[in-house]
């Protein structure tokens, strides 16, 4: 027994693990992000509405669109920050995978908790309720973001290449990326439907286009 967890424990070191390419796991977790992005808009259905009313009756459901936009914004900016770590690391190993998948599992859930915010509509409790789910899912994959960003800097898994005063300001930016979807988390039973402000801004910037990359020359040299 002592000898079969000896084997176990050192199969499991770090140093052991063999690398392979990051974008042998692509087509998983883009399959992943693009059923859960699909699976937004199933509630998006046309309305049944009297010869003339459809205006006004879209205008009624300006809550459902927003949720939806929410929410696609959120599944985009999950996987710009995906791909980024893809590009910048092109080799991974066994642990890099484990961590990716926590990283995608929050988004997963992103149609549930989506769900959750539409049917809370109305009151208010209960929408407090439902943004506090939906910023703890993010905060869930962030942290596995952190674990991962930290792993594979250790690890000098990232490129040797990539522009160092931008990787710099993303390593920076990925130590304190939780703080705007805390505060959601935190302020949503005092603030109500202002609480996701942070939580807006936080989506919006997660789009931003920091590429470390080095940059192709194009045209004659």
């Amino acid at each position: 027994m002592t000898s079969t967890l000896g084997t176990v424990r050192n199969a499991a070191r770090i140093s052991r693990q063999p690398t392979f390419p990051f974008s042998s796991t692509e087509a998983f977790t883009d399959g992943i992000y693009a059923i859960a992005a699909t699976l937004l808009v199933l509630d998006l259905r046309p309305p049944n509405v009297e010869p003339g009313d459809l205006a006004s009756t879209l205008g009624d459901e300006w809550f459902l669109f927003l949720v939806y936009g929410l929410g696609f914004l959120q599944m985009a900016g999950g996987w710009s920050i995906l791909r980024r770590l893809r590009t910048w690391a092109p080799t991974v190993d066994y642990y890099v995978v484990l961590l990716t998948l926590l990283i995608i599992a929050p988004f997963a859930l992103e149609p549930f908790t989506l769900a959750l915010l539409s049917e809370s509509r109305g009151n208010a409790d209960d929408f407090a309720t439902a943004l506090q789910v939906a910023a703890g899912a993010l905060l869930a994959s962030l942290a596995a973001y952190i674990a991962t960003f930290e792993y594979l800097h250790r690890r000098k898994f990232f490129r040797d290449d990539l522009d160092p005063d931008i990787f710099t300001l993303a390593h920076r930016i990925s130590k304190i990326i939780w703080l705007l979807p805390a505060l959601t988390l935190i302020l949503a039973p005092f603030l109500g439907t202002w609480a996701a402000v942070p939580l807006l801004i936080h989506l919006v910037l997660m789009l931003m286009p920091i590429d470390a990359m080095p940059r192709t020359p194009v045209g004659p040299s």
